[in-house]
Formats: structure tokens, C-alpha cells, sequence
């Protein structure tokens, strides 16, 4: 029987990973919950596909009797685990002064079950190739939607329609960013700039032609994280891609053959960004030189004052916050008007949960950075954990211009995976 948990485990866990970036949420019902006053309808309380998968596979890895948990309580884990269990708490506890508690209690439960998966991926023996093919099968999806939108709709007119909707803009011409099957392309921006970054694993352990179709996917995914026009996704894969390639060094993983491998996909990827910045340039100056487009230049400066107005909350509660989720409540009631959440997790964490909220936050990063330095020093950094290192810098990096990881399943759990990941002690030779 405890076989047969772990391989339902198991099988839930791929299925979390391929659907990860999905909005596919089920809403719930909730008796007593105010929709009246939410902010925005999206708000609605929901759980997602992926939710719903990553639960089965926690509840199946527990009645298996949670193997490996012994290992939560060795060195840094055990302050990773005791970080998570004072954050969780103190959200609790910030439902009790939260405008919308209903609101608050629902991210709660969104949470839980994002420590959870982070802490059963720690414990569980997956196999490291298995969890990341499942990760390149679900972008394989994306990117199949992605060209099939190209193919269909690549040039969109802004009615009110299509009011909400993200594009680039080249004078009157609108392109539609690539969206995939998820719900923005910054969200999708940021599960690729991490997926091109695991997927190298793959290739560098593959052979002959799997291998060729390996870098074929790759390359697949390479023009999609291009084609969302996310900027936070392509500063993430640049820092993350460089810490991975140090990481790498770092521990040996770097054989003559393996850089010569690696070399001639960073040239065929350059090609690649040649010939989109040759076919997109116009786009390209829009989104970079943002003065140039009045619509740019508007939600530059809305996150801006978004955020100097997440400072301004932070210190009128410095110590409690204003509650799990509140924010757009709280900038509403402020502001007269709706907006969405403020697109820096580090100032929207300040801003809702205050120096109680900040300090187990702080902790949960020292004892992560401490891990990483620990297998520094002993150059004991496996191939996995080069790449996954590089994959949560990049979220990091991401996280400073965007609101996914802390407020949406689709974040939360990609950055779960990557942290429970990071804890494991060997990613060579989990089966």
C-alpha cells in the first residue's frame, strides 16, 4: 500500500509540474465570503488544476508515512521549516485585522498548501530528470499555444474588446504578446526563463538524437520567452543563466565536452534573438525606450507610485501590515479606485504583513543562501543544483518587477518546487 501511495505521489507531482502555469481555477463556494466589496472580480475565491494535483500528491506522500522527514530536521532545513511555520502563523493571525478576512483567509489556505509542496518536494525522491521533462512538456503546450495565437491573432486592434489584453506597440500596429495557455505573459515569461535554464540539465545528460530533439524544444522555448515581451523574465534568465553557469564551474560539472555543448546552444540561441530583434526592433525600442509610447510610460509611472505607495502603507504599519491579500483593498479605499497588486513582492510583502511578516521571510532566505554557500565552500554543487539555484535567482530577479510569486497559485507553487528542490541533499541520484 505505501508503494502505491508514492507512485500516486509521484504521478501527482509531474502532473503539478506540466500544468503549473495554467489558470485553470475551480471556484469555490464559500458560505459567509463578501464578494460585495472585493476590489477586483478575479479575486473570487478559487483553486487551481495545479492545486488541486499538488494536494493529491501532498496527501498520498503523507499517508505513505512522509519519507525522508528526518532530513527537515538536519542544519539549515530545520530553521527553512520553522520560517514557514512563523509565516504561515503570523498570516493567520493577520486575518483578524484585515479589511477583507475572507480575502486574507483564502491566501492563507493558498500558502499552505504552496509550503507543503515545498516541503514534500524536499523529502521525496523524485527523480530531478523526470520532474524537469514534466516541467518541459507543460512549456512544450504553452509554446505549441503560443504559436498557434501567432499563427491566428498576431496583430490585435485595441477595442474595448481587447481592452485588456497585453501588447507591444509599434506606432498604430499592436502586436499581442505571446500568452500560451496561461493567464499573462509575464507569468509565462517567468516559468520559461526558469524552464530554459532546467531544461540544459536534459540535454547535458542526453545522447545522440534525443539530444537533438532536446535543443530543438529548447530553442521552441527560447523564442517563446522571447515572444512574451517580458522584460523582469529577461533580466531573471540573464542573472540566473549566469549564476547557474558559475554554480557549474564552481562544482566541476563543466567537462571540455559539456562547454563545447553548451557553447554551441548559447550561439544558436543568439542566433535566434538576432533574427527576433531583426523581425520585432520597432516593437523592441517601444518596450525598452518606454518614453517613446504615452502607454508605456503610464504603467512604468503606475508602478511607480504603486510602489512608493506600498512604502507609504509599510510606514503607517510597520510592525503588523495591513493583512494577507489586502493591498488592493487597501490602495483602493486610498485611491478611489481600483488597481492591481504592486509589482514587487519584497514592497507588497512589507506592505501586508509589516516587520512580522519580513522576519521569518528573512530567515527562510538566510537559511536558502546559507545552503548555497555551505556547497560552495565544499564545491559539492551537483548539476541539479547548479540549475536550480540559477532557476530561483532568476525568480528572485523576476520578483522585484512583478506580483505572481506572492499573490497567484501559478507563482507560488513554481517558486515551492524550486525551493523544496533546493533543500534535497543530492539531485544526481534521486530516483
Amino acid at each position: 500500500m505505501t508503494s502505491r501511495f508514492i507512485g500516486l505521489s509521484r504521478a501527482a507531482t509531474w502532473i503539478t509540474i506540466v500544468v503549473l502555469a495554467w489558470p485553470v481555477p475551480f471556484p469555490l463556494p464559500l458560505p459567509n465570503f463578501d464578494t460585495a466589496t472585493l476590489p477586483l472580480s478575479y479575486l473570487m475565491p478559487a483553486i487551481s488544476l495545479a492545486e488541486v494535483t499538488a494536494i493529491i500528491a501532498i496527501v498520498t506522500y503523507a499517508l505513505a508515512g512522509w519519507p525522508n522527514r528526518v532530513t527537515l530536521r538536519s542544519d539549515w532545513r530545520r530553521l527553512v521549516v520553522l520560517s514557514l511555520t512563523g509565516l504561515i502563523l503570523f498570516e493567520v493571525l493577520s486575518i483578524s485585522w484585515s479589511i477583507h478576512q475572507g480575502l486574507a483567509a483564502v491566501q492563507v489556505a493558498h500558502v499552505l498548501i504552496w509550503a507543503a509542496f515545498a516541503m514534500m518536494i524536499s523529502c521525496a525522491e523524485w527523480s530531478s530528470t523526470s520532474m524537469t521533462f514534466a516541467l518541459l512538456m507543460g512549456l512544450v503546450i504553452h509554446s505549441a499555444a503560443g504559436l498557434l495565437e501567432l499563427a491566428v491573432l498576431p496583430v490585435v486592434g485595441i477595442v474595448p474588446q481587447n481592452s485588456g489584453i497585453s501588447v507591444v506597440f509599434s506606432g498604430a500596429q499592436h502586436w499581442l504578446r505571446v500568452y500560451g495557455i496561461s493567464s499573462h505573459p509575464n507569468l509565462l515569461g517567468g516559468h520559461l526563463a526558469v524552464g530554459v535554464i532546467l531544461i540544459l540539465g536534459l540535454v547535458i545528460i542526453s545522447q545522440g538524437r534525443q539530444r537533438f530533439w532536446l535543443i530543438a524544444a529548447w530553442l521552441m522555448c527560447w523564442l517563446m520567452l522571447l515572444l512574451t515581451f517580458s522584460r523582469s523574465a529577461w533580466l531573471g534568465v540573464s542573472g540566473g543563466g549566469l549564476l547557474a553557469l558559475i554554480l557549474l564551474l564552481r562544482g566541476g560539472q563543466l567537462a571540455r565536452s559539456t562547454i563545447k555543448l553548451l557553447a554551441a546552444i548559447a550561439a544558436a540561441s543568439l542566433g535566434l534573438t538576432a533574427l527576433f530583434v531583426w523581425r520585432f526592433q520597432p516593437f523592441l525600442v517601444n518596450r525598452i525606450e518606454v518614453a517613446i509610447v504615452s502607454y508605456e510610460t503610464q504603467a512604468i509611472v503606475q508602478r511607480l507610485e504603486a510602489a512608493a505607495l506600498a512604502v507609504r502603507i509599510f510606514a503607517a504599519h510597520p510592525l503588523t501590515g495591513i493583512g494577507l491579500a489586502q493591498s488592493v483593498s487597501v490602495t483602493r479605499n486610498l485611491l478611489g479606485t481600483p488597481i492591481d497588486w504592486i509589482h514587487n513582492v519584497p514592497l507588497l510583502a512589507a506592505a501586508e504583513l509589516g516587520a512580522g511578516g519580513l522576519i521569518p521571510i528573512g530567515l527562510l532566505v538566510i537559511a536558502l543562501t546559507a545552503i548555497g554557500v555551505q556547497r560552495w565552500r565544499l564545491r559539492s554543487i551537483a548539476l541539479w543544483q547548479a540549475l536550480v539555484g540559477g532557476g530561483l535567482i532568476a525568480l528572485c530577479i523576476a520578483m522585484q518587477f512583478d506580483h505572481y510569486v506572492w499573490t497567484v497559485p501559478q507563482g507560488g507553487l513554481l517558486w515551492a518546487w524550486l525551493v523544496g528542490w533546493w533543500l534535497r541533499d543530492d539531485h544526481t541520484t534521486a530516483s
